[in-house]
């Protein structure tokens, strides 16, 4: 996501929302999306309770054998 030149961004060009507007302990995701009962400091949820999370980061970051494997 890139503002058209002239206009200052927002916020830091890295995709997070305005940290005036949000909880800085969840800054990537809605409060909605957060489970209650995760650690307030953002560690890596459990995938089972957020499986919309698990299409992104699965294949790339904690199973990378799994494409081969299964190929």
């Amino acid at each position: 996501f890139m503002p058209p030149p002239g206009i200052p961004p927002p916020f830091p060009p890295m995709g997070l929302p305005p940290m005036s507007q949000r909880p800085p302990a969840i800054p990537p995701m809605p409060p909605g999306i957060m489970p209650p009962i995760l650690p307030p400091m953002g560690a890596p949820p459990p995938l089972t309770q957020i499986p919309g999370m698990v299409p992104p980061m699965m294949p790339g970051m904690l199973m990378p054998a799994v494409p081969v494997t299964a190929a």
